[in-house]
């Protein structure tokens, strides 16, 4: 049981990732806020854990600026 609940978060993160994953294999970061327009490669980010976190599930398409964050 414990093997089919990791796959199954695994195959959700890798689909949440993909979701926010550009055309140049970079990753941008989501928030309830929306999108930030600033863009990583795999090895900049650090997983979270199996935490599970569902207030992302439904992220924004909208972009924020670098400049509304700071």
């Amino acid at each position: 049981m414990a093997r089919q609940d990791l796959q199954c978060y695994t195959e959700k993160m890798v689909n949440q990732m993909n979701k926010e994953k550009t055309e140049n294999d970079k990753y941008g970061l989501g928030s309830k806020f929306g999108i930030i327009e600033v863009y990583y490669t795999a090895n900049e980010l650090e997983p979270l854990g199996v935490a599970s976190f569902p207030e992302l599930d439904n992220i924004p398409f909208n972009k924020i600026s670098i400049r509304e964050v700071v």
